[in-house]
């Protein structure tokens, strides 16, 4: 029993290709329409049509393009080539599915999630274009079309390539990283230590005098006309307010990942906002808030390509031990490093001599080892404080991180943290129980 004639099994083999490159372009157009509309809507209606659009747009394209490739698979192995004009055509449909493939310039990601799987997108591109190969091989059609059909297999890898660029450039890591600065050893400390110390040696009236880091020379902000409308402001008002918003995006865009600002960051913006009023100001963020989207889930991230403060600081102290080591010597092993580290004289904080640009902690850990031989003796007692900061450090860390950090680490060999959290969780350790006593039993006693 056949649940379908065979006129209509028929008639769907003629069109079943041509109903799905329909089906493909109406969901790019669809997805092109109203995918920037969610910027501006919280509603769940909208919201769903761009997920579904977004999810349809590539199964329905690698659907085609898989159909398409058994279609011209079978025309070849069942006699060469027909030079019809309609095969001719289904050839070109291959560069066309990839250029689908490659999604339109106002959506690469639904979600912050989907910036994660590029890696997935770079398999699927190197697929889908040997795919699209494989179908202009074995069709090969008329010379004539050659040329457009290579145009079109250039624009189709170059859309894709895009797309999966601009996955790659919104991830967590590469944003973070896209961020990132050379690191800042800050003043030479041990040297300005050194000649300090031969001074007070010396019998000199020598004296530290820290002055601050000199003011930027603030840009002279052009003055919008405060009485107009926001709606009515001029072309060139319009301009410099976007200026001025995409200024302030390259350096607050580092709040997304909670990388430090400078008191530079904070003297620039507070003098132009301070100028401004309030419905400039909302207008100068909401733009600013427009370029955030822009790079986060659109093709914009290629073009607009954050760093966290431990690793900030992390550079910074390498980046001053190197300079230490290698000031005087070209190798030193690891106890004479010690030694020299040691002999540095550190009776003013680090802070008042270098200033806080730089997150060193080189000569902190200094300060803070020389305190802890001088006030413990013992070395196994001083072994016992150390671990016991330590062990607190670790549970800090591992209450703090959220579950959801812990659980997307076990598929990459998982994290100390997670195991310490656990075992918290078990002994009762934490803020995870809000429930000491639950539900109160009260009862009603009357005397008569």
């Amino acid at each position: 029993m056949y649940i379908f004639s065979e006129k209509i099994k028929s008639l769907w083999n003629l069109w079943e290709l041509r109903y799905l490159v329909l089906l493909s372009l109406f969901i790019q157009t669809l997805l092109i329409s109203v995918a920037s509309v969610r910027k501006h809507t919280t509603a769940r209606k909208i919201n769903f049509l761009v997920w579904s659009c977004y999810l349809l747009a590539d199964w329905v394209a690698t659907l085609a393009l898989g159909v398409l490739a058994e279609s011209m698979n079978n025309k070849s192995n069942g006699g060469g080539k027909s030079g019809n004009e309609k095969d001719d055509l289904k050839a070109f449909w291959a560069p066309f599915l990839l250029l689908h493939l490659g999604g339109p310039d106002n959506i690469t990601a639904f979600s912050l999630e989907d910036n994660e799987l590029w890696l997935r997108h770079l398999l699927g591109l190197l697929f889908q274009v040997v795919t699209a190969f494989y179908i202009f091989i074995i069709s090969l059609p008329e010379p004539r079309l050659w040329l457009i059909t290579i145009l079109m297999f250039m624009g189709g890898i170059i859309k894709y390539v895009e797309r999966t660029l601009a996955l790659m450039n919104a991830s967590r890591d590469y944003f973070r990283n896209s961020m990132a600065t050379d690191p800042d050893p800050g003043p030479n400390y041990a040297k300005f230590m050194e000649e300090y110390s031969c001074k007070m040696k010396a019998g000199l009236d020598a004296r530290i005098v820290c002055e601050r880091e000199p003011e930027l020379q603030l840009p002279s902000f052009q003055d919008i006309e405060e009485n107009a409308d926001i709606k009515n402001i001029g072309d060139d008002d319009q301009i410099e307010l976007i200026s001025r918003a995409y200024h302030f995006f390259q350096i607050f865009k580092r709040l997304i990942f909670d990388v430090i600002l400078t008191f530079h960051d904070r003297n620039e913006s507070r003098s132009f906002f301070t100028k401004k009023s309030w419905d400039k100001a909302y207008k100068v963020v909401e733009i600013e808030l427009g370029f955030l989207y822009e790079v986060l889930y659109t093709k914009a991230a290629v073009v607009h390509t954050l760093k966290g403060i431990g690793q900030i600081r992390f550079g910074d102290t390498c980046a001053e031990a190197k300079r230490f080591l290698h000031q005087r010597e070209t190798e030193t092993d690891e106890k004479r490093a010690c030694t020299r580290l040691h002999k540095v004289e550190t009776g003013v904080a680090p802070v008042e001599v270098k200033g806080d640009r730089s997150k060193s902690v080189l000569f902190e850990a200094s300060r803070v080892a020389k305190s802890l031989i001088k006030q413990v003796p013992e070395v196994e007692k001083r072994w016992e404080i150390i671990s016991l900061v330590w062990l607190e450090m670790l549970c800090y860390a591992a209450s703090e991180c959220r579950g959801y950090f812990h659980a997307q680490r076990l598929s990459a060999g998982g994290e100390l943290l997670t195991v310490v959290c656990f075992l918290m969780a078990h002994l009762g350790i934490g803020d995870l129980y809000r429930v000491e006593s639950g539900h109160a039993r009260a009862k009603l006693i009357v005397k008569m």
